[in-house]
This record gives structure tokens, C-alpha cells and sequence, in this order.
């Protein structure tokens, strides 16, 4: 689930920024770069903590995936 969430709520199929009156019609499996964008040009520290989090996630799953592949059978 993309970090974005931490910064919009979704009631049925409207996104609402939770810094903000911003919203947005959010269809179902809809991507998040639009809200994305909104928090760049709205809510630059907002953004920025948005991006080091989804960071975080990126290097987790990637050390993660080092880890599996580093495995041996014995």
C-alpha cells in the first residue's frame, strides 16, 4: 500500500487531502500520482517525508530480497 495514504483519507471514491479542502474522484486502482503531484505543489515538507518513507519501504524490500537471494541450500 503506497505511503500517499498517510496523507489522504478515501470515503468511497473521493480522495481528501488531510492538509487541505483538496479533492479528488479516486476510482478504483486509480494511480496515486496525482495525489502525489498535489502534496509536491501544495505541501512540500509533506511531500518530502512522503518520498524519504516510500524510500524506506524501496531499501527494506530490496535488502529483503538480498537476503532471499543470498540463501544456500545445504
Amino acid at each position: 500500500m503506497s505511503k500517499i495514504w498517510n496523507y489522504f483519507t478515501l470515503s468511497g471514491r473521493i480522495a481528501f487531502c488531510k492538509e487541505c479542502d483538496y479533492k479528488k474522484d479516486f476510482p478504483p486502482r486509480a494511480p496515486t500520482t496525482t495525489l502525489a503531484t498535489h502534496l509536491k505543489s501544495k505541501h512540500p515538507e509533506q511531500h518530502k517525508q512522503f518520498l524519504d518513507q516510500s524510500t524506506e519501504v524501496k531499501e527494506k524490500s530490496n535488502k529483503e530480497k538480498e537476503k532471499q537471494m543470498t540463501l544456500k541450500r545445504t
